[in-house]
């Protein structure tokens, strides 16, 4: 089983028994996309430091959570990107969540 969670200012993930800590400050890049699994597509999300890169899934416990308070502590978070990763069966949809470039409206 795998889950993730904010602790203070690090996103904390923990898959079976072992433990990857990633500071929130630390945090270069957030890129989500899809997974063919057949008969559904998995959204997966990469977060990106200068030193690693953690993978999520969105069945992880506390992905949902997880990307909604990143979305509230990273200024120019892409809060959109589910309506840009989600569409298009079978389609990876490669989409940037941080740093989101300017978007006019």
């Amino acid at each position: 089983s795998s889950s993730v969670q904010i602790i203070g200012n690090v996103v904390v993930q923990r898959v079976g028994t072992r433990e990857t800590r990633v500071p929130i400050r630390e945090i270069r890049k957030i890129s989500a996309y899809k997974v063919d699994s057949f008969t559904y597509d998995t959204v997966k999300v990469l977060i990106e430091t200068a030193s690693e890169t953690v993978e999520l899934c969105e069945d992880d416990e506390g992905f949902s959570e997880t990307l909604d308070l990143l979305a509230i502590r990273l200024e120019g978070f892409n809060r959109l990107w589910r309506e840009q990763v989600i569409p298009n069966a079978f389609e990876p949809n490669l989409t940037l969540l941080y740093p989101c470039e300017a978007t006019s409206e």
